[in-house]
């Protein structure tokens, strides 16, 4: 499967989406921590 993520990010799920949470871990991916609080 291809997207383009120009236009949006293809989350495919039926649930609701915890977005302050995906957006937290995402950030602290980018950070490279490796300590998990």
């Amino acid at each position: 499967m291809r997207f383009n993520l120009r236009k949006n990010f293809p989350l495919l799920t039926t649930k609701r989406v915890f977005w302050r949470g995906v957006l937290e871990e995402l950030l602290w991916f980018i950070s490279g921590s490796t300590n998990a609080k």
